[in-house]
């Protein structure tokens, strides 16, 4: 169920805009292993966690076409030198509508850089 206050068109304009997802990968990109690695989409709250990503390494989920109802996430981590991270970033919009099952793909970077990326799926 949709609750929008300005109209009906209003909520299927925001639900068009959301891609389906059916792969998500959290990608370490820097030089150090990241532990207690955690990812919790907003609203929704729904999370994704492992205990460690290696150097340059990666964990990749797969799953069922759904679609992404986060708008939102915040991703937490530590690095070798146990230094907490914690990040909150916005998540790619279906501007386009395009229909297709989609990678959602998370890249963890030097000095607490992140960034979400939708991929088509390979």
């Amino acid at each position: 169920m949709c609750l929008c206050a300005l109209s009906t068109s209003g909520c299927k304009s925001l639900q068009s805009q959301r891609f389906v997802i059916n792969e998500a990968t959290i990608q370490n990109d820097t030089e150090g292993t990241l532990h207690n690695v955690r990812v919790k989409h907003e609203p929704n709250g729904t999370v994704g966690a492992t205990n460690a990503i290696l150097p340059h390494k990666s964990l990749n989920v797969g799953f069922d076409g759904r679609t992404m109802m986060a708008n939102s996430c915040t991703i937490s981590w530590t690095d070798d030198h146990n230094q907490f991270y914690q990040k909150e970033i916005m998540l790619p919009k279906n501007e386009t509508n395009n229909p297709s099952e989609m990678h959602l793909h998370y890249r963890i970077g030097a000095n607490g850089k992140v960034v979400a990326e939708i991929e088509e799926t390979h």
